[in-house]
């Protein structure tokens, strides 16, 4: 009676994390089918597994964060756009000359005198130089006000650089981690594999209980369990190394 009970705990707290389980993958099913903005379907999509035969370098991710990242990408246009207010900000203080050209063509009719008519043509061409007296230092605070904004840009890049770069350095950490650790995991799992098969056989012989042998068993599938999420660890990091560095 005692060894039928502890099965029936067993077998129903197996099943409750089943459940568990089940629930945990409909909703993330859900979520892929609400970003992918398509209706639920039975066949699953194809997925580029677990990276499992990825490695990466951290000078080429450094080198392709400084060219490929998104934010740098944009703070850095928004830097040549402020040089380039800038620039416009200190040509107001320099005088200007204007050149105009053309050709003139005149008709008259008239009916005094011996001339019936009067026709002037003929090019013209005529240059017009300004330049400012003094205009309130508003061109002098209007350059004042830009190179601010440049110099706080160029802060404000060399910040989100800094941060990109250790989030870079953790990620690969994580990856490298990860990497070992998997290696670590595998090995774990070998043993407990055979540690089964050893168990199996003395279970047979009448030398261990069927809870023993089901312990040994667990151990198999908490082999396993730590094995995927150091895959799924290990996936992760690598995909947020690649979305650093702009790779997808």
């Amino acid at each position: 009676r005692l060894n039928l009970l502890q099965t029936q705990t067993e077998l129903n707290r197996e099943r409750a994390r089943l459940e568990q389980v089940i629930s945990l993958r409909e909703i993330a099913m859900q979520d892929l089918f609400r970003l992918m903005n398509t209706e639920p379907f039975e066949t699953l999509p194809d997925a580029e597994g677990y990276f499992d035969e990825e490695e990466v370098e951290l000078d080429n991710l450094l080198a392709d964060l400084l060219i490929n990242n998104p934010a740098v990408v944009f703070e850095t246009v928004q830097q040549f756009l402020l040089e380039s207010e800038l620039e416009i900000s200190r040509s107001m203080q320099l005088p200007t000359l204007e050149l105009n050209a053309g050709i003139d063509y005149n008709y008259t009719l008239s009916e005094v005198g011996i001339f019936q008519s009067n026709r002037n043509y003929g090019p013209f061409i005529g240059a017009t130089a300004r330049f400012n007296i003094f205009d309130g230092h508003r061109s002098k605070r209007e350059i004042q006000v830009n190179q601010l904004r440049l110099e706080a840009g160029a802060l404000q890049l060399a910040d989100l650089r800094n941060e990109l770069e250790t989030e870079t350095r953790k990620r690969y950490l994580e990856f490298q981690n990860s990497g070992r650790l998997l290696e670590i995991e595998r090995s774990n799992l070998e043993l407990a594999r055979q540690n089964l098969e050893l168990a199996e056989e003395m279970f047979l012989a009448g030398r261990i209980n069927n809870f023993e042998l089901r312990e040994v068993q667990q151990q198999l599938v908490r082999g396993e369990e730590a094995v995927a999420t150091v895959r799924r660890n290990r996936a992760l990091a690598y995909i947020d190394l690649m979305a650093l560095a702009g790779e997808f």
